[in-house]
């Protein structure tokens, strides 16, 4: 991969806050990147309290014609602030557009020439993902429920079902990502995503492909599975994907029933406590059975807590 003054071809897109654990890694697997092109990495630092800054600084200084960050002193994210638009893409020089978190890392060092490739020879796709190995904060492989991995038109399925896209995975198109700069930017309320306004406004401008290879480690959250603050967060975000599928829907006239929604918005939840404690689960599982018993007859949540159940007894 060339590392000098060119114009990148693929701009690198990474967020990170307090990560100083991690952030290594995730640079690492970034510039270890093979194809002959030429990358850079754009780095948004949000006002981090560890020692982030200063790796990002070690970084910067060993590879000065690819790092390239930007600091904030106040915390952006807890404003409500969309970072991607309003701070990274306008310094995008690059003619794609990668994402990597700044507590996640590439696997794979041909991700992005994979990408790339694919991108270059199909005209009416405007954006590739992949499979992801998903870890804890200790390093240790994690089994959590995800939806299928689908590839074509997208907008609908993403409407009314979970969204398989896992963002540190992504590779799209710059002139893509401005061109819906407006439908993203229009949402009329604040929202901890990011990333599902992206891939929704994309969807509706071409096609999506899943590539079936693992180049990315996705991380969990450092605080606990089993941890209050944890678990609200889950329900936070199925909530707010609700509100954000609800004005989609709405904004572009789909003709989706409003009790599709709210079950996708039971399910995906549910979904995301998987991974926590039985009685956690299970409480949440039944609450949302409760508000809305046909939940019953899906065969996935059936099988989600059998499996829960199964693991308590074993």
């Amino acid at each position: 991969m060339g590392k000098n003054n060119r114009i990148p071809l693929v701009s690198v897109c990474c967020m990170t806050y307090n990560h100083d654990k991690f952030i290594s890694q995730c640079l690492d697997g970034i510039i270890q990147q093979k194809g002959n092109f030429s990358i850079e990495i754009l780095i948004h630092d949000d006002a981090s309290s560890d020692h982030t800054r200063q790796i990002i600084e070690f970084y910067r200084d060993k590879y000065p014609d690819i790092i390239k960050p930007l600091y904030q002193e106040i915390n952006q994210y807890s404003r409500g602030v969309n970072i991607w638009n309003t701070y990274m893409f306008p310094l995008v020089k690059g003619e794609y557009i990668a994402i990597c978190d700044g507590d996640d890392y590439w696997i794979d060092q041909y991700k992005l020439e994979k990408q790339i490739t694919f991108l270059q020879k199909y005209a009416d796709y405007n954006l590739v993902y992949t499979n992801k190995i998903v870890i804890n904060e200790l390093g240790t492989r994690v089994i959590r429920n995800h939806p299928k991995y689908l590839s074509g038109n997208l907008f609908v399925n993403l409407l009314s079902g979970g969204n398989p896209i896992t963002t540190s995975t992504v590779c799209i198109r710059t002139h893509d990502a401005f061109e819906i700069m407006d439908i993203v930017n229009s949402i009329p309320f604040r929202t901890v995503m990011g990333d599902l306004q992206l891939w929704l406004a994309l969807a509706i401008k071409g096609k999506f492909k899943y590539l079936a290879f693992k180049s990315t480690v996705y991380r969990l959250s450092s605080i606990s599975l089993s941890h209050s603050l944890s678990v609200n967060r889950e329900i936070r975000f199925s909530k707010h994907e609700y509100f954000i599928k609800k004005y989609f829907a709405d904004i572009f006239q789909v003709n989706i029933d409003k009790n599709i929604l709210e079950r996708t918005y039971y399910k995906n939840t549910i979904r995301r406590l998987f991974s926590f404690r039985k009685e956690i689960f299970l409480s949440y599982v039944f609450k949302s059975v409760k508000k809305d018993p046909f939940l019953i007859f899906d065969i996935k949540i059936i099988t989600l807590v059998g499996v829960k159940l199964l693991k308590s007894i074993l």
